[in-house]
């Protein structure tokens, strides 16, 4: 018996389940049908995806999502052979007693994808003596078969997509392809460095953006993996840099509520770790990660909000986080000497800033006139282009402007 393609074992029919419940129904009705289903094989077992019960109380295994041996079924043979499969009333004894209604005559058809692979049956149960069920019904249930293939076919091309793109992600995990590179952080005042912003950055061809990555990693389930193991890295790198610069990196609310960053944050360089937090999605249930944030306070991490200055960093939200230090977006820094609008709200926030004990960083600096706009501002600290692009250690700690 043929195990369809291992990455479908997750397949739903969610997004074509009213055309395939409209395929189930038009066949059921044809054949008079008292109970219809589509199931699907894996393995040795057939998954009841979709049920037309007709109304019966009593379908014994027959509910959706149950796993039924497809051994001594009626699937069995189908599922070895892909022929349809016809019981009538001679042969119908060993479906007694099973439902809460006379099973006289069964029929399973097989569905089959548009490229010939076997994903499973349209099975129907019928308390007549199943004497209708000739050669042209079947032939008719066969082709509504078929077009229940041509919907579950579309699901199999995105599922072939999806698996393709989790091989790539996870020969990329598994083989050491991730590094960090350092982005200096500077006081405006002197343009000393004062700390340092860790970035991801991966080894592949064609190139893709750190950003693809992470997306991808937290669509595969590695999201929080993939955040650890970039904090591992910096530990493992944070001595080679002088003592009094501290280090950002990128953390997700859920990486942040997550036992495994607490544990990597077990180390003696801990206190020069900032938390920054990072979320382009609203956050419904800020409990957690309050009561999260306060277990990584103890162990003296600092914690920066990302983003400040767009929708997803309001007030609300920093007042919720209580950070140490606010980093200005860059949508907020670009051309900011140029306009008056961004000025005013970024004095504003400084002066907030200030009423709750957090410094302020400014993200994306690319030319003087918006490093002295920001500076005249208030803003204490400056990131960008402007002072350095993001490299590796060594880190160069002169900065030029």
């Amino acid at each position: 018996m043929k195990d369809n393609n291992a990455y479908l074992a997750d397949v739903n029919v969610d997004d074509y389940s009213q055309y395939l419940q409209v395929v189930l129904d038009t066949a059921k009705n044809n054949i008079k049908a008292d109970v219809g289903y589509i199931a699907r094989f894996q393995g040795q077992e057939k998954i009841i995806l979709l049920l037309n019960g007709n109304g019966q109380k009593n379908l014994g295994k027959l509910h959706i999502g149950n796993r039924i041996a497809l051994e001594g079924s009626l699937c069995h043979q189908l599922a070895i052979d892909g022929k349809s499969c016809l019981i009538t009333a001679a042969d119908s004894t060993r479906f007694s007693g099973l439902y809460d209604f006379p099973v006289r005559a069964v029929l399973a058809v097989p569905v089959f994808f548009p490229d010939n692979d076997l994903f499973g049956a349209m099975c129907f149960l019928c308390s007549n003596d199943g004497l209708h069920l000739n050669d042209n019904a079947i032939n008719i249930v066969s082709a509504l078969s078929q077009v229940a293939g041509t919907f579950l076919g579309h699901k199999k091309n995105e599922l072939h997509a999806f698996e393709e793109r989790r091989q790539s992600f996870e020969y990329l995990f598994h083989n050491n392809s991730h590094h960090m590179v350092y982005q200096p952080i500077v006081n405006l005042l002197d343009n000393k460095i004062v700390g340092i912003e860790a970035l991801s950055r991966f080894d592949t061809t064609p190139h893709k953006s750190p950003s693809h990555w992470f997306h991808e990693a937290w669509e595969f389930g590695l999201g929080i993996d993939l955040e650890i193991r970039a904090l591992q890295a910096v530990i493992s790198e944070i001595n080679s840099l002088p003592e009094d610069i501290f280090v950002c990196i990128n953390m997700s609310p859920l990486t942040v509520t997550s036992p495994a960053l607490q544990d990597a944050l077990k180390t003696e360089c801990a206190s020069r770790i900032v938390i920054e937090m990072t979320e382009h999605k609203t956050i419904a249930e800020y409990d957690p990660i309050i009561d999260a944030l306060q277990t990584l306070k103890k162990l003296i991490i600092r914690v920066a909000i990302d983003d400040v200055g767009t929708g997803y960093s309001g007030l609300y939200h920093i007042l919720q986080i209580k950070p140490d230090l606010l980093k200005l977006d860059i949508s907020l820094t670009r051309n900011i000497h140029q306009d008056p609008a961004k000025q005013a709200l970024a004095s504003a926030i400084v002066a907030f800033s200030s009423r709750i004990g957090a410094a302020i960083v400014a993200e994306g600096i690319e030319s003087k006139e918006e490093a002295d706009a920001l500076r005249v501002l208030g803003v204490g600290y400056g990131q960008g282009f402007y002072f350095a692009k993001p490299q590796g250690l060594p880190l160069k700690l002169q900065i030029e402007t």
